[in-house]
């Protein structure tokens, strides 16, 4: 059974309202299963679901733009019709259409990086933005890692090192379809690099009495994760994974880090 989720997105609001202290934003990744379990008129649903996401940043794997008869993506139309940022970063295609990932926030952004993956098959890409979260800055990487262990592996190996390539205390957040059980191998990976798991992780695979655990939404350095829940919204074979997301105070604050001119596209 869906559940129904409220028509606007949660904003953002410290929690007393002044510069400089702990706030918390809501992220939601949601592997759209390509529209193929949505019923009916797919598009629509597929974007009706995603209307209703109460989420500051909304994160999107299996998507399909510019393709005729194919086309899922409501982080274009969205942002179309509501305003904030968005991107679509293909895995297979090129420019503006293809198969791939997307974004949409309605907090502000200020530069994103793309990175290819390792790997055999289906090609596997990261996209990276930095979030304006009232006076700090914040990393969001998402992903859609592959199925098979081998290459699997490999694509945790490159995220764990693009991590540690920053400062360990700096706010980075890293969330999709990792296709990553929570006892799985490569879990030390991501952990030896600074992420850190929920303690209790809810199945998100089959939507549909799920029994499997792949889809994540994972904190690093100056971030806590306060609360996580999941939620079949009826369009796909995954669930949904809110997180609440909480920034500690004096972490990433704008002026005094060096990644911002380092994230553009």
């Amino acid at each position: 059974m869906s559940l129904q989720v409220a028509p606007t997105p949660i904003r953002l609001v410290p929690r007393n309202g002044e510069a400089g202290s702990p706030c918390r934003f809501v992220v939601a990744t949601f592997n759209l299963g390509s529209g193929r379990h949505a019923a009916g008129a797919v598009k629509e649903r597929v974007r009706d679901a995603a209307a209703g996401l109460p989420a500051d940043v909304c994160l999107f794997q299996e998507v399909w733009r510019g393709v005729p008869g194919r086309s899922i993506d409501p982080s274009g139309a969205l942002a179309a019709e509501r305003g904030g940022w968005s991107r679509f970063l293909p895995a297979l295609g090129l420019g503006r259409t293809g198969y791939g990932l997307s974004a949409l926030s309605g907090l502000p952004v200020m530069g994103s990086r793309r990175h290819r993956l390792p790997g055999w098959g289906e090609p596997r890409v990261l996209l990276r933005f930095e979030l304006r979260v009232a006076d700090h800055a914040v990393e969001v990487w998402t992903t859609h890692l592959a199925p098979q262990p081998q290459w699997r592996r490999r694509q945790l190996e490159a995220l764990a090192g693009l991590r540690r390539q920053l400062p360990p205390e700096l706010p980075v957040l890293l969330a999709g379809d990792l296709n990553l059980r929570p006892d799985g191998a490569g879990r030390d990976v991501l952990e030896g690099a600074g992420f850190r798991f929920p303690d209790h992780a809810a199945p998100t695979y089959p939507a549909v009495d799920p029994r499997l655990r792949l889809d994540w939404v994972l904190v690093s350095g100056g971030l806590r994760l306060h609360r996580e829940w999941v939620v079949d919204l009826g369009v796909s074979d995954h669930r949904a994974v809110f997180g609440e997301v909480g920034i500690l105070p004096g972490a990433g604050l704008l002026g005094s880090r060096g990644i911002d001119a380092g994230l553009m596209w």
